[in-house]
């Protein structure tokens, strides 16, 4: 196996149920993978929280890690592009829902422990 030269190509929010910066129960959160992988051996519809918060890290500029919400799930549209859907979320919480504008960034980034590599498999994970 070679080096992994997969990265994140586009991280999308979209609530379509509201037109405010504060995102809400089925907002749907995208990423874009640079090329097909092998989404890190998950199925491909009925993405835990566990198995995404395994395979990607989400942090902000006020907290790291900064989880999107209490709960969600994801779906796998094809092996380069994840789709996560928000099913529950807590304001009270400290870290509260992650931000969609203004100057406090959100970022995601794949970790280690997700064994994300190409589709077929032929690079070491990506880190």
């Amino acid at each position: 196996f070679g080096p992994s030269g997969i990265y994140i190509t586009k991280f999308r929010a979209s609530a379509p149920q509201s037109r405010s910066d504060l995102y809400n129960i089925g907002a749907v959160f995208t990423v874009t993978f640079s090329e097909l992988t092998n989404r890190g051996r998950l199925p491909a519809t009925a993405v835990t929280k566990a198995q995404i918060d395994n395979l990607l890290h989400f942090s902000s500029d006020q907290y790291d890690p900064h989880p999107l919400g209490v709960d969600y799930r994801g779906v796998w549209t094809d092996n380069a592009t994840l789709v996560m859907t928000i099913l529950a979320i807590d304001r009270d919480l400290p870290e509260g829902p992650p931000p969609l504008s203004g100057d406090n960034r959100f970022r995601v980034s794949v970790k280690f422990s997700g064994a994300l590599r190409n589709y077929p498999e032929q690079s070491a994970r990506t880190v």
